[in-house]
């Protein structure tokens, strides 16, 4: 076959490649004009994607590197309009003959490439190890460096291989030349660049996911359950891919057949494949993006005033003045939840007190109680009873829509110290809400029991039925019961398993984090017991400061893990009544002391490693929490008055 280079006027197609007149060119013709066509409806599409993820931007962030490597992307896209434009109205136009053209898909060609080695590298890779070695500090940092060195080589790649073997087909004029140059061209770029080197890194990851869920306990959080089974799944189509770009090269650069039609095969079919693949990604993206700026919109719920709180509890305490009313229409304490809104809204209330200083049981005695002392009932009870009375103008967010927002069933159960700072508990329900993308009802003891005594108890409550609603805080102690509740305990650790087993998902509230006050509590020792029991997922809860002290501790040793897990020991745990941490002491005996330290410590080794690996898939830096710029506020208020 003769393969010099055409210029006979009868030939209507030549190959940009290996100029060599194509046969039958009136079909060439007749695909190249339809893929440029498509080439350009996709980069128009583009365009109109990437506006609107930009706008998205302003609602919510994205990882960087994937930012801008779908700006590389459609930024090359669009450099290649001209030249697609020109080949639709005329198919036959060869861009390699035409030097300005040619510089102009050079640099559009190595602006899309350097786009993919970061969407590969940088992106999808990194955020891989970030998940898949988290628990593995050694293997992370080497992955980590691997992939950002990799980046930067393979962009450096572009510059020396894609973009002088473009400018070689504007000089280069024989055959021979342009299908060694071509060959070099497809085993570097198709084979190594795009093809042996990302499936090679994709089979690591897929194989560290593996791993990696040998090393997890049998019970992951459902979040973590999802990701790790997309990034698995997603992980092995991405090797595929590649593998099967890598034969894709070596046979284009084996085959004389493809050689011969290099050009049409890389200007015309890869380059449109690339913008459609584009179209895929960056509009999966901008789903996504969407996607979570929908939720939290959905989710979202507006910050209530104390004023309008205090009016809520004021409503529905005048209400619940009839006890026998309370007893009958209230539901069963663990269902009884409040949204993080509702109870950060008690900082504003106690704002003499705010500060990492104020402690569950001042808000409790200073302000629950009192608020609820005329009715005698729980915060939750007065709070759900008066919601519905303040529908109306006046206030444009309690509204019958809002109602579930605010009040309902618990979805988490949080179990804390009340000797802890009540402002750090608020940072950490939020953190929970944020980590989740919901809005959590939470099960709060303090807002959902009662404060005040056993006066709504009846004889057939105490019996197991299911309207019980026990209306003593159970870490309040049962010292002033009556002889008439002989069964009191047997009831609240009844109603205590319920609150976990309902929501089946405890979030234990670690602060200090340093040395946790609630691994020291018989009351908090006994709720992970419980939640061990009944299956329910556990979770650390950190405030924003200490989740990166945490992770970074637990990326260098263990000693931190430890350091935490030395403070479990339930013969040594302190209850605020005697009794009470004597009858949880006498429960646990019948177990065993020892098995149940090794339960707790294994368990919240687990859950620690959890906050590890969630903590290190963040990848952007958040602003400080309202509450803690709110909290500074009322403090300089209250210094000036």
């Amino acid at each position: 076959m003769d393969h010099s280079h055409h210029t006979d006027g009868d030939c209507q197609y030549v190959d940009d490649f290996s100029r060599v007149c194509l046969p039958d060119s009136p079909i060439f013709l007749q695909i190249n004009r339809i893929m440029s066509w498509t080439f350009c409806v996709s980069a128009g599409v583009n365009v109109c994607l990437i506006l609107i993820y930009v706008a998205c931007l302003t609602r919510t962030k994205r990882p960087f590197c994937r930012l801008l490597s779908f700006g590389f992307l459609v930024a090359g896209l669009m450099l290649k309009l001209p030249q697609a434009s020109i080949r639709a109205s005329n198919p036959g136009f060869n861009s390699t003959a035409d030097l300005p053209h040619l510089i102009l898909f050079m640099c559009a060609d190595i602006l899309d490439h350097i786009g993919l080695v970061i969407l590969i590298y940088w992106d999808i890779c990194t955020e891989a190890v970030h998940l898949v070695f988290a628990l593995d500090p050694k293997r992370f940092t080497w992955s980590l460096k691997l992939c950002r060195w990799s980046g930067y080589i393979f962009i450096c790649s572009q510059l020396v291989i894609l973009g002088p073997y473009l400018a070689s087909m504007y000089f280069l004029e024989t055959h021979e030349e342009r299908c060694v140059g071509y060959i070099i061209f497809a085993v570097t770029q198709f084979c190594i660049v795009f093809g042996l080197s990302p499936s090679l890194a994709f089979g690591m990851l897929v194989r560290g996911v593996h791993q990696l869920w040998q090393k997890l306990p049998e019970k992951v959080p459902r979040h973590l359950k999802h990701r790790l089974t997309y990034a698995q799944i997603g992980l092995t189509l991405l090797m595929l891919i590649t593998v099967t770009f890598c034969f894709a090269g070596v046979l284009t650069a084996s085959v004389e057949l493809l050689r011969i039609h290099a050009g049409f095969l890389y200007m015309d079919v890869v380059v449109t494949v690339i913008t459609l693949v584009v179209n895929v990604l960056l509009g999966g993206e901008v789903y996504l993006t969407l996607k979570h700026i929908w939720r939290r919109h959905l989710n979202r719920h507006g910050p209530l005033h104390s004023q309008l709180v205090q009016e809520v509890i004021h409503a529905g305490v005048a209400e619940l003045s009839d006890v026998m009313r309370s007893v009958q229409t209230q539901p069963p304490v663990w269902k009884r939840g409040l949204a993080f809104a509702v109870a950060d809204s008690f900082l504003d209330m106690a704002v003499d007190d705010c500060g990492p200083d104020l402690k569950t049981t001042d808000l409790c005695m200073r302000w629950l109680k009192p608020l609820t002392l005329p009715a005698r009932c729980s915060i939750w009870e007065a709070f759900s009873t008066g919601f519905p009375k303040l529908y109306g103008a006046n206030y444009p967010q309690v509204s019958h829509q809002s109602y579930g927002l605010y009040i309902g069933q618990p979805t988490v159960m949080v179990s804390h110290c009340w000797a802890s700072s009540y402002w750090e508990l608020m940072l950490i329900m939020k953190r929970f809400d944020e980590n989740t993308q919901s809005n959590n009802l939470f099960f709060l003891d303090v807002f959902a029991m009662n404060q005040h005594d056993f006066a709504d108890m009846t004889s057939v409550q105490l019996n197991g039925s299911d309207t019980f609603s026990p209306t003593c805080s159970v870490k309040s102690g049962g010292s002033d019961l009556g002889d008439g509740f002989k069964d009191v305990y047997q009831t609240m650790l009844r109603a205590l398993t319920r609150s976990i087993e309902l929501p089946g998902r405890v979030l234990l509230a670690m602060t200090p984090h340093q040395q946790p006050l609630l691994l020291t509590r018989s009351w908090c020792l006994y709720e992970i017991y419980i939640a061990w029991k009944v299956g329910a997922e556990v979770y650390c809860g950190f405030i924003p400061e200490a989740e990166q002290s945490v992770k970074h501790s637990l990326l260098e040793s263990d000693a931190l893990i430890n350091e935490m897990l030395s403070a479990v020991d339930a013969e040594k745990s302190r209850a605020t009544v005697e009794s009470d941490r004597e009858m949880i002491l006498s429960m646990i005996s019948k177990a065993g002391v020892d098995r149940f330290n090794s339960f707790v410590q294994e368990k919240l080794s687990a859950s620690l490693r959890m906050v590890a690996l969630s903590t290190l898939l963040m990848t952007s830096e958040e602003p400080p929490p309202p509450a803690l710029d709110r909290c500074a506020e009322s403090r300089s208020s209250v210094a000036t008055r």
